[in-house]
């Protein structure tokens, strides 16, 4: 049995949860998911779960994660920490239920317990694994004065609960290149492994060929306002463009004035609120260009989702998101240098070209049958 964990929330990390155990579970392997019962699963998720709230992984304010991080980091120091973590008793609960790991599968560094006698892979997600590259950052979240020292203190934290995890686990799967070279320079139990996404219903590339001059560009977040997502500038930038081929969708949740700010000028631009997860895949299949505007991401699953649809990706030139579009002309420097790209694309000959690349790249490069097919090896053969 094939142990995946934890699902608590609905952020990247849990994403790799779900998609990694579906890949598994379509390979044919005996795999278990361990979740808060907090979460709910899709009714049609085919995959066996446990519900596991020992540790929730969330605390009801700051202060108390604060105090619950500051005791975890004093038990680290003192080599005390995993005596009776998360994982010794999850290992209880598990033995319970007569479920003997052939290995962990772990989306989190802190979940990693050296007193568990049974193989764990951790994944790494922070690129510039340095200490400094933890607190830079910080520069990029909200720092009011009662958050800062959280802040501050959460970077520390993570520098070292990652590290000490990547030393000592079985092998370290990192998220792209960059951070398995990064990571390779202190352990060499590390390799890289692209994230999946699941994606039966990818669509044979004819279906999404636009025939129109209209160029259908799309932006997806839970909550477009947040300032770290760009989207405001994005926005900007197609405004000031000013072409009538253009015509945005943007899915997810914003005020009023946020809308009336987007359709300002009479630019053409629809909001479709926050959809279900075939919802928007039905809105990809429509659209031509993903935009994607945040630089602090660790990965980037929304671009996944878009390039199984046959969509361009156009990112910023940071990684991983320079792994993931693997193509200079839709990576973009600053907002001049986005304003350039679109431009480009807005008087390309080669738009379905283009989009039949991307098409391609997602099936190299991050389909299931990729990721599971390389886990299996590593599980069972090493590096």
């Amino acid at each position: 049995m094939i142990v995946v964990g934890y699902l608590y929330n609905n952020n990247g990390m849990a994403t790799w949860c779900i998609e990694t155990c579906l890949a598994l579970h379509k390979k044919g392997l005996n795999v278990i998911l361990v979740k808060s019962k907090k979460v709910v699963l899709p009714d049609n998720y085919p995959v066996n779960y446990l519900d596991f709230d020992i540790d929730e992984g969330e605390y009801q304010n700051k202060f108390s994660k604060l105090i619950k991080r500051m005791f975890d980091f004093a038990l680290i120091a003192l080599n005390l920490k995993h005596q009776n973590g998360f994982l010794k008793k999850l290992e209880e609960v598990l033995i319970l239920h007569s479920i003997k790991p052939y290995c962990y599968l772990l989306n989190q560094s802190n979940l990693f317990n050296k007193y568990v006698k049974c193989d764990q892979y951790v994944v790494a997600w922070s690129s510039n694994p340095t200490l400094w590259g933890y607190l830079k950052k910080i520069l990029f979240l909200k720092n009011g004065v009662q958050s800062i020292f959280f802040n501050i203190y959460n970077a520390i934290y993570w520098y070292r609960v990652d590290w000490y995890a990547y030393s000592n686990a079985k092998y370290v799967l990192s998220v792209s290149d960059k951070l398995t070279r990064e990571i390779s320079n202190k352990i060499s139990t590390v390799i890289t492994l692209y994230p999946c996404i699941n994606s039966d219903d990818t669509p044979e590339f004819k279906k999404n060929v636009n025939k129109s001059k209209v160029v259908n560009f799309v932006i997806m977040a839970l909550k477009l306002e947040e300032k770290r997502k760009g989207i405001r500038e994005i926005v900007r930038v197609l405004k000031s463009i000013g072409n009538k081929k253009i015509n945005l969708k943007l899915i997810g949740d914003c005020s009023d004035s946020f809308k009336d700010w987007v359709l300002d000028d009479g630019f053409s631009a629809t909001f479709t609120g926050v959809l279900s997860r075939q919802e928007i895949n039905d809105e990809l299949l429509r659209a031509d260009v993903f935009l994607f505007g945040s630089i602090i991401d660790d990965w980037g699953y929304v671009q996944l989702e878009a390039m199984s649809k046959g969509l361009i990706i156009v990112s910023p030139r940071r990684s991983p998101f320079d792994e993931i579009v693997g193509n200079n002309n839709y990576l973009y420097d600053n907002m001049d240098d986005l304003r350039y790209k679109l431009t480009l694309i807005l008087q390309s000959e080669n738009l379905n070209s283009d989009k039949a690349y991307f098409l391609q790249r997602f099936n190299d490069f991050f389909s299931s049958y990729k990721f599971s097919n390389k886990l299996l090896d590593l599980i069972q053969n090493g590096l």
